[in-house]
């Protein structure tokens, strides 16, 4: 299942000059549950990220993820995404838009002022390999989904807040280094719990589908992915596979019981 999602576009970085290309930063989400209109409870949050970020440094899609005009890549790419991170905090997700003069003049113009992203849960490459949540791309829209977003910007000389590689040293007392500490081992504790409890929930419905004749061995592989990556995507999955009928062979050979 595709979704969309929407965020306001932020041109933030200083112009070029002598014919180099455009570059901006734009924020693409921000964390929290979601009721959309058409796909229901939308969750967004750091293990999304992780997925959306790794896909699209291993080119999970194989070809460049483009900028979209009202999701409409017949169109032209407004512009190039370069690359995807988190802010400080991994609350949002931010991405480097390589811009065409397109759809820098959509943005100047004033013609467009918003940004919505679209990704996939449970996208298959090629290969058949089951990718998880990858990002198809992104469109220029003046309908967004998603509100309490960094307002859009066309001045070209305002600093990126989040760009990344930028650090900036905070000199921590004693008990604020033992908390931040303690914090971070308690958000891997639960990534770690999560993660086990998926997989648990995972190897229950694979063994109910299964006991059901819904699931052969060769399928097990990628709805195991599947149930660990979106429950109810998998649910739907399973209901509507067949039941399995095995004509095997009851007894021994020669004994003539069928």
């Amino acid at each position: 299942m595709k979704r969309h999602v929407f965020a306001i576009l932020n041109l933030s970085e200083s112009m070029p000059s002598g014919g180099e290309p455009v570059v901006s930063s734009v924020q693409l989400l921000r964390a929290g549950t979601f009721q959309h209109g058409w796909y229901g409870r939308i969750q967004i949050n750091a293990d999304l990220y992780d997925a959306l970020i790794r896909n699209f440094d291993e080119r999970a899609r194989g070809i460049d993820v483009a900028l979209d005009v009202e999701h409409q890549p017949e169109h032209g790419a407004a512009g190039w995404f370069r690359r995807l991170w988190t802010d400080p905090d991994g609350e949002e997700l931010w991405g480097e838009v390589e811009w065409t003069s397109k759809g820098r003049e959509l943005v100047e113009e004033g013609i467009f002022k918003y940004l919505s992203i679209e990704y996939d849960l449970a996208y298959v490459d090629e290969s058949g390999v089951l990718r998880g949540p990858t990002m198809l791309g992104a469109a220029l829209t003046n309908r967004p989904f998603l509100k309490q977003m960094r307002e859009a910007t066309i001045n070209l000389s305002e600093p990126d807040a989040f760009a990344e590689g930028e650090e900036t040293e905070i000199a921590l007392t004693d008990r604020e280094s033992a908390f931040l500490s303690e914090t971070v081992r308690l958000r891997e504790e639960n990534a770690r719990l999560r993660a086990a409890l998926a997989r648990q929930r995972a190897e229950s419905r694979l063994a109910e589908a299964k006991r059901e004749g819904r699931v052969t061995p060769a399928m097990e592989g990628w709805l195991r992915e599947l149930a660990e990556l979106d429950d109810e995507r998998f649910e739907r999955v399973v209901r509507t596979l067949p039941v399995q009928v095995v004509f095997d062979e009851m007894g021994s050979a020669g004994e003539g019981e069928v």
